[in-house]
């Protein structure tokens, strides 16, 4: 019987996603004996709980939320040596602009001076994702 740490046949890739989308990664390795796989996320181990299912050297996210955001590594284990492999996870937050311009423009009503003047925020302009705003 032939004996080899685990090689590569599948890594896994940097993905960008939007909130409430799913993630889906998978890494594959050969070797002997067969490699286990373990998953971390941040350098932590990342266990299987609620949206989060792992199985092998697959791992499923669903339903993607900010603090899903960060990096993962797939590792691949036998007696004979372990390899990683890894991957960031960006999460992009959805921008409403109007929902955004109405909650900015109801803060900047509580600092503003006492008689009514514009205060702090009178003609403040808003730039997010690409998007302009103008607090009036």
């Amino acid at each position: 019987m032939a004996i080899a740490q685990p090689n590569w046949i599948q890594k896994i890739n940097d993905i960008h996603v939007a909130m409430e989308e799913n993630v889906f990664w998978e890494c594959k390795a050969n070797g002997r004996p067969k490699p286990t796989y373990r998953w971390l996320k941040n350098g932590e181990p990342l266990l299987t709980q609620d949206r989060i299912q792992i199985e092998q050297g697959t791992l499923n996210i669903t339903i993607v939320n900010l603090s899903d955001a960060g990096m993962y590594q797939c590792l691949a284990e036998n007696k004979h040596g372990v390899i990683f492999s890894n991957a960031e996870l960006s999460v992009i937050g959805l921008y409403n602009g109007g929902e955004v311009a109405t909650t900015l423009r109801k803060l900047c009503l509580m600092v503003q001076y006492p008689g009514g003047s514009p205060g702090l925020c009178g003609g403040t302009h808003l730039t997010l994702a690409g998007q302009s705003n103008t607090i009036k």
